[in-house]
């Protein structure tokens, strides 16, 4: 059964996804990551994967020290590119607006729908969607 919401929440909504695509900006770089490895294994990978090979990463999150999440991004050519702060406090508040419609609450949850927004909002960051 297909859900339905009134014209009026959706447009809202639209309005509140569209404003975070312009809080979206670079949150953290691989070669910070790479750089704190220590372990350096001595047997060598004799394989190359790229990036077609690989399906999808999903969003990255980092939390904070009490386990709450602080911030979600996406990999885009070794960059982690999304939102933080007020950006990604938005972000949940738009994902917690429409788990409350009622038409909603009872098919899926509230963190389905954050990386469903997360996911349209990196698609459309980057220019691979044509869904408004």
């Amino acid at each position: 059964m297909p859900i339905k919401l009134h014209s009026e929440a959706i447009k809202n909504f639209n309005a509140k996804a569209e404003a975070l695509l312009s809080v979206m900006h670079q949150v953290g770089d691989l070669s910070d990551f790479q750089e704190k490895i220590k372990y350096r294994p001595d047997t060598h990978i004799v394989e190359t994967i790229t990036d077609k090979d690989i399906l999808s990463l999903g969003p990255i999150s980092k939390v904070d020290s009490f386990g709450s999440e602080i911030s979600m991004a996406f990999l885009h050519y070794g960059k982690e590119i999304g939102l933080n702060g007020k950006g990604f406090e938005n972000l949940l508040n738009l994902g917690q607006s429409l788990y409350n419609c009622n038409e909603l609450k009872a098919q899926v949850s509230q963190k389905f729908i954050l990386n469903l927004i997360f996911e349209w909002l990196s698609k459309k960051h980057l220019n691979i969607t044509t869904l408004p």
